[in-house]
């Protein structure tokens, strides 16, 4: 049985599915796709060049359970060049899933390793 930070963070966790989730669409392939409900957040990554100069590059992340994860044959772990498409505002939006902070394209988000931080960026 699990405990009551557990329980609390499962909890939040739906809670915040049904207020701030949204419909992505996750692809891989040209033939291989399914829809998810996942929540947005924001990963920051700064490079430094030989001349000092500073460049920050803004990811925007999909936070997906990752039994959601699945192309009809079971969980898979997402990679790069993974395609994610949203509706914004009405407009289609493509996100290529890519590696940041020169990390894997995706991390655990939480301790129960039940959640994926998706990086991506819009192509």
């Amino acid at each position: 049985m699990s405990n009551p930070v557990r329980r609390a963070f499962k909890a939040h966790r739906k809670v915040h599915k049904d207020l701030a989730g949204v419909e992505i669409t996750v692809s891989r392939g040209l033939n291989t796709s399914s829809v998810i409900s996942a929540t947005v957040g924001f990963t920051g990554e700064t490079l430094f060049d030989e001349f000092g100069a500073t460049t920050f590059t803004k990811h925007r992340d999909y936070l997906v359970d990752i039994a959601d994860y699945d192309f009809g044959s079971g969980e898979v772990e997402p990679q790069r060049h993974d395609i994610v498409t949203e509706v914004i505002n009405g407009v289609p939006v493509t996100f290529e899933i890519v590696s940041a902070n020169g990390d894997k394209p995706s991390n655990y988000d939480n301790r129960d390793r039940t959640i994926w931080r998706l990086h991506a960026k819009e192509i």
